[in-house]
Parts: C-alpha cells; sequence; structure tokens
C-alpha cells in the first residue's frame, strides 16, 4: 500500500513538473510573439519613415537640379571657369545623391513579402542580364562560364537584381589588363539551392569580407570605381530576408572573389 502512495506521490510531482514546464514554454511563446510582433511593427515603421525621406528630400533636390540647369544655360557664356565648374559640381552632387535616396528607397522595399514567387529558369535570367549589359560587357571582353542551371521557386524582379549587382561588380572590379572570365554554378544542399559566381578580378581583403554587406560602404574611393554602396547591401536583403538564404564571399587579393548565396527550395 505505501509503495503505491509513494508511485502517486512520485507521479503527481511528475505531473507538477510538466505542469511548470508547459506554464514556462506558454509565457516564453508569448513574450517570443509580442518581441516579433514588435519587431515587425519597427520594421514596418522603418520602411515607411525611409520611404517618405526618400520620396520628400527627392523633390528639393530635383528642384535644386533644375534650377541649375536653366542657370547654367542662360550665364553659360558669362560666367567665368571656377563659376562654372562650381555649377557642374552643384549638378553632379544632387545627381549622386538622388541616385542614392533611389537605392535606399529600393532597399527598403525588397522584403516585401506580399509579393508572389513564380518558378524561373535562371538559363533565361542570365542570358537577359548579358543582353541588358551588352556594352559594357562588349568593352571588357567578358567571358561566362556556366552550367545548366535550374529553374527555381522565386520572387523574379529581385533574383534579377541580385544577379546583375553580381556580374555588374565582377565586370567593374576586374582587372585592366586581363579580360574578365564570370563563372556560374549550382548545387542542391538539402533544402537550398547554393550558388557560386567567380570571377578572376582584384579581389577583396578578408578583413572587409563583413564590411561590403553593409549599407554605403566602399572600399575604394568614388574616382576609381563608381557605385553607391548599396548593391551588395540588396544582394544579402534579398538572399536573407526574402529567400531564406544566406550569402558569403571568399577571396584573395589579386586572384579574383567567389560570391556564396544559398536559396531556399521551399
Amino acid at each position: 500500500m505505501s509503495k503505491i502512495i509513494d508511485y502517486d506521490k512520485k507521479l503527481q510531482r511528475a505531473n507538477r513538473k510538466v505542469q511548470i514546464l508547459e506554464e514556462m514554454v506558454e509565457v516564453k511563446t508569448r513574450d517570443f510573439y509580442m518581441v516579433n510582433k514588435s519587431l515587425l511593427n519597427m520594421n514596418k515603421e522603418l520602411q515607411q519613415f525611409t520611404y517618405l525621406v526618400s520620396h520628400d528630400l527627392n523633390e528639393p533636390l530635383r528642384t535644386i537640379n533644375n534650377f541649375s540647369v536653366m542657370l547654367l544655360n542662360k550665364t553659360k557664356d558669362l560666367l567665368d571657369d571656377a563659376s562654372m565648374l562650381y555649377l557642374d559640381y552643384i549638378l553632379d552632387s544632387t545627381v549622386r545623391m538622388q541616385t542614392l535616396l533611389q537605392g535606399l528607397l529600393d532597399h527598403s522595399q525588397i522584403n516585401d513579402r506580399e509579393k508572389e514567387k513564380s518558378l524561373l529558369d535562371l538559363n533565361h535570367l542570365i542570358r537577359e542580364i548579358k543582353v541588358d549589359m551588352n556594352s559594357s560587357i562588349a568593352a571588357k571582353k567578358v567571358l561566362f562560364k556556366y552550367d545548366r542551371l535550374p529553374k527555381i521557386l522565386t520572387y523574379p524582379t529581385e533574383l534579377r537584381v541580385l544577379f546583375q549587382n553580381l556580374i555588374s561588380n565582377a565586370i567593374k572590379f576586374s582587372k585592366v589588363d586581363i579580360p574578365p572570365i564570370i563563372s556560374i554554378s549550382c548545387q542542391e544542399k538539402n533544402k537550398f539551392w547554393e550558388f557560386c559566381l567567380e570571377d578572376n578580378g582584384i579581389g577583396i581583403d578578408s578583413k572587409n569580407y563583413k564590411r561590403i554587406f553593409l549599407v554605403f560602404q566602399r572600399l575604394h574611393s568614388r574616382r576609381a570605381y563608381e557605385g553607391t554602396g548599396i548593391g551588395l547591401a540588396h544582394c544579402k536583403k534579398i538572399v536573407e530576408d526574402l529567400h531564406g538564404g544566406k550569402i558569403w564571399i571568399e577571396s584573395t587579393l589579386g586572384q579574383g572573389t567567389s560570391m556564396f548565396f544559398t536559396i531556399s527550395k521551399e
């Protein structure tokens, strides 16, 4: 009889422990839900703020640009060289700022999950990108190498931006005296497609691997290489926020760069 009573007590204690654990899980789940909801709201507010700032700042910049052009056309025969140079600086700066604001606006709108995925043939996508970038490809005599790429379920517009940015960087940061060779490959890794875009360009120092994926981060002067410093931040957001993957880099200075990224199959 005492054994039965001891067993009942042990069972009650065990049930109580299970009950306590269930209550703890419920509390943690509720806390996680609230934190997640708060983060989603903050992210929405940040996107709205970025949109408003980018949109509202564009208007005065457009006005400055328009009046600068009008002033230049009206007084170009009256101004000295220094004054003409000042006006050129104003025009260049406003155009550059408009480009940066548009890039910031595009970046804020990347993770719009209301978009629908569709099946995309990546071989067709690469062919389209090569046609669109024909002038820069021809100028640098770029050679493409890629295997038969898969059809994947994705956001077509964003994936196009991803590949175009990576290809554009491979062309931009190529060596002066050697035609760029861009190799694109893909393999299945469990629930992901793993892509690699490899080039024979100038390479990147390992200390800058993380920095290049930050918004407005540049490793070179604007005079040496044009750009806004947003392209790879776009790529990171497209891969991680939209496609549940990750993006990373392997590179050696002077020997080229390999950009890896994964896209979830689900």
